[in-house]
């Protein structure tokens, strides 16, 4: 089917059409263009034409094809398929800001996307999540898809509670937890796998009552315990940790031997409570040292 958007005579400019630009035009030619404005006079009345077209059969123009002679103020043309063009660039269709709905999006958008609050969206930005990645979800405020959040990380919006849907909208794990509104779950929390368990090293295990539960790690109880290189058994808390650099507080505080796992070196300084010797204090390495300097001389 053929769009067609104007049909004018050559006899209605000599009857009196002036103003107009014929000079690149013939007649019968099939130009995609427009003339630009004067008047025509019928019967002694004048009537101004804002787009008077030349041709005998003119094809109307797709969504990011150039206007001839420019945009409408208003915006309205029937020289473009859709019926709109962009005033700011004088193109067919609607870039982004001009009025749709869902249902006419697909025509005067050029993106063929209509945001929530009925303006026609730029190319790359998101109406919905079915715009974005599996990975990111639609903020509505900007438009923009955004990854989806770590486990730990709280949900975005003021107010927004955690359902299965908020979570499988927002969360790479799919899923959050009720008591503080954050992705993934909590020890104790039903789960359906331990990548939905923020503890690191948790398991989701059936908790003895045929329910599968975010299960910790069990405390260590000693540095051997702790597979990782650099870290250490933490006795208070039963986690292993890594160790400390010089300079940096034990945790835990320095005990009298000056001596702790905690440290890198080994070794701490009682009177501050930190990694490594300070100086003027005892050593036996340069590395136990926190200037780095192990000085044997008195």
């Amino acid at each position: 089917m053929r769009h067609i958007y104007g049909i004018v005579a050559f006899t209605l400019v000599a009857a009196g059409c002036t103003g107009f630009d014929l000079s690149p035009y013939q007649p019968q030619d099939a130009q995609d263009a427009s003339i630009g404005s004067g008047t025509c006079v019928a019967n002694g009345v004048g009537a101004t034409s804002s787009a008077l077209n030349l041709n005998a059969v003119v094809e109307q123009l797709d969504n990011g094809t150039a206007v001839p002679g420019g945009c409408p103020a208003n915006g309205q043309t029937n020289i473009c398929k859709s019926g709109v063009c962009d005033v700011n660039d004088d193109v067919c269709g609607y870039a982004s800001g001009g009025l749709c709905d869902n249902g006419s999006a697909a025509t005067v958008c050029r993106s063929g996307k209509c945001s929530a609050g009925g303006q026609c969206l730029a190319a790359g930005q998101c109406a919905n999540d079915n715009d974005c990645q599996a990975t990111e979800w639609c903020d509505a405020a900007t438009n923009a898809c955004k990854a989806k959040l770590d486990n730990g990380e709280d949900l975005p919006g003021q107010g927004t509670d955690c359902t299965d849907e908020t979570g499988a909208r927002f969360c790479k794990t799919g899923v959050c937890d009720t008591t503080d509104r954050a992705c993934g779950l909590l020890d104790d929390s039903q789960c359906g796998n331990a990548s939905q368990c923020r503890t690191a090293d948790a398991t989701c295990a059936d908790d003895g009552t045929g329910q599968m539960v975010c299960t910790p790690p069990p405390p260590c109880k000693s540095d051997e315990e702790c597979a990782a290189t650099g870290q250490y058994c933490n006795l208070d808390t039963g986690k292993c940790a890594n160790k400390v650099a010089n300079g940096d507080a034990v945790p835990g505080g320095c005990p009298d031997t000056g001596l702790s796992n905690a440290c890198k070196t080994g070794v701490c300084d009682a009177n501050d409570n930190k990694c490594g010797v300070a100086d003027g204090d005892t050593c036996t390495a340069n590395s136990e040292c926190r200037s780095g300097v192990c000085d044997s001389h008195p």
